[in-house]
């Protein structure tokens, strides 16, 4: 859930994104996993998801490295949120993102990808210009031929 007053707006990475309403400074608190909102998924239980739901939750969702089996649904601005190679936010914490530097008011809040989704160079690497992912079924082999998954390890 996002801790800070934000909006959204058109962004020029891509489609929606989030933005502050106030400063926030470096080191604040601006996300945290909140089971009141934020939902946590078992891959397996979308198994038989119709086409709509399937986009949906390949678009809003992640995989993340403590759990394999379960994707994150954030249920506020927070899904809205664009990956950037040069974040100014840190969401390396299993449950919690931080500003990594003074963030002025109607800025971008972006972040890196990679630090929370196991399957974020997968999902960048097939986004189409319609903004189409990969599939559950995609998301599940792969996975499942992980080298965390194969030795039971997960992690950054």
């Amino acid at each position: 859930m996002m801790l800070v007053p934000c909006y959204l707006a058109a962004s020029n990475i891509e489609g929606l994104g989030v933005y502050s309403r106030e400063p926030i400074m470096k080191g604040q608190l601006i996300w945290r996993f909140d089971p009141r909102i934020d939902r946590m998924i078992s891959l397996d239980s979308f198994s038989d998801a119709d086409e709509r739901l399937s986009n949906f939750l390949n678009r809003y969702t992640y995989v993340p490295h403590f759990d394999r089996t379960v994707c994150i649904l954030d249920g506020d601005e927070g899904r809205y949120m664009n990956h950037s190679e040069t974040p100014n936010t840190d969401f390396s914490s299993i449950d919690a993102g931080y500003a990594l530097r003074e963030i002025p008011a109607d800025e971008e809040l972006i972040c890196d990808y990679r630090e929370f989704d196991m399957t974020a160079d997968h999902m960048m690497a097939s986004i189409s210009p319609l903004g189409r992912q990969l599939s559950l079924d995609a998301v599940r082999l792969m996975t499942a031929n992980s080298p965390a998954s194969a030795n039971g390890q997960l992690g950054h």
